[in-house]
């Protein structure tokens, strides 16, 4: 089996997102998703109407594949593909289509098991590529600060203004479990802990800050922040160091094609070799801070990948001199 078709058959939170929306209905999720999507569309397996243009004759049809799975075609159009390809018909990115997917089955999911245990699980969905080792008391309390931030308006507002980033980032990240908010402060969330930033986000106040920056409110970095993150259809990842570079680059629209991921190192000495396999056959870029650790970071980096990933190459400027949803490239 050659990487690239290992890579698109390892299991991923979309996959699991796929599988459950394929069980929704007799369309594999079709009909379901376009409730939401297109209300008062009304799916047939034999030619019907277009759910997102006006379309006076039948034209678009739903049928099942060689693989099994559920597809449709515009026959006007020309348009055709699975449930993401879809979702993308409402006018959405891929990128967000992926989310979106994922977003509403981890919801229905969640609820199930709040309703069979009474708590809720974390706001992801699990990758069997970074196994959680946090005890459910900690994976509620994860849970809670993703919430908190989902909820905090204000605090979404003051992040994003310090650091010239969008509040609608740090909501995405929260609402997938990525980000949360503890006492006033941003925590980077990650299925084996959680990292508080005590380190102010605005420039001015962090260059006059003398405390520690970061304290570990539970649980060890046994994993890149993101990571668990990774899909089938990711085909390019961008390592960060530090978190913060991270959301610099997820700002500026760098995972917009919906086959980008940026992932981070927690810090500049937290890389460990056996982190690399994850990223086998991947196009990897490297955004190192300029400076020595940041150099020696990869250096190492792109040695343990060297003989794993497709390609591996280190960006030339730093993740936080892009400007505003500018184009992610080197």
């Amino acid at each position: 089996m050659n990487t690239a078709h290992a890579a698109m058959t390892q299991p991923s939170p979309l996959h699991d997102a796929l599988d459950w929306w394929a069980s929704r209905d007799s369309f594999g999720g079709f009909a379901t998703a376009a409730q939401s999507l297109f209300p008062g569309w009304t799916p047939r397996r034999s030619s019907c109407r277009a759910p997102h243009r006006e379309d006076r004759s039948p034209s678009f049809s739903l049928y099942r594949g060689r693989s099994g799975q559920w597809r449709f075609k515009d026959h006007s159009t020309g348009e055709k593909g699975g449930l993401v390809d879809f979702v993308m018909l409402g006018g959405i990115a891929r990128g967000d289509a992926c989310r979106w997917v994922m977003e509403k089955a981890f919801t229905a999911e969640a609820q199930r098991r709040r309703d069979e245990t009474g708590f809720r699980t974390p706001p992801r969905l699990c990758d069997s590529a970074v196994q959680s080792i946090l005890s459910e008391a900690e994976l509620r309390r994860c849970t809670a600060m993703a919430e908190s931030l989902i909820r905090d308006t204000r605090a979404q507002t003051a992040f994003a203004s310090a650091r010239g980033w969008q509040p609608d980032t740090l909501r995405g990240l929260a609402l997938d479990g990525c980000l949360g908010l503890h006492d006033g402060c941003l925590v980077m969330l990650y299925p084996t802990g959680a990292k508080k930033r005590l380190k102010p986000l605005d420039p001015g106040e962090a260059s006059i800050f003398t405390g520690p920056k970061f304290t570990w409110m539970l649980g060890k970095p046994d994993a890149p922040w993101r990571a668990e993150m990774l899909l089938g259809s990711t085909r390019r990842v961008h390592i960060t160091e530090g978190e913060s570079d991270a959301i610099n680059l997820i700002d500026a629209g760098c995972e917009e094609s919906g086959t980008d991921l940026v992932v981070a190192v927690p810090g500049a000495s937290c890389w460990r070799d056996e982190w690399a396999e994850r990223f086998r056959g991947l196009h990897v870029t490297l955004w190192p801070d300029p400076d020595q650790p940041g150099r020696r970071l990869a250096w190492r980096v792109g040695n343990s990948l060297a003989d794993v990933a497709a390609k591996v190459e280190t960006a030339g400027r730093k993740p936080s001199l892009f400007s505003q949803r500018a184009q992610c490239t080197l």
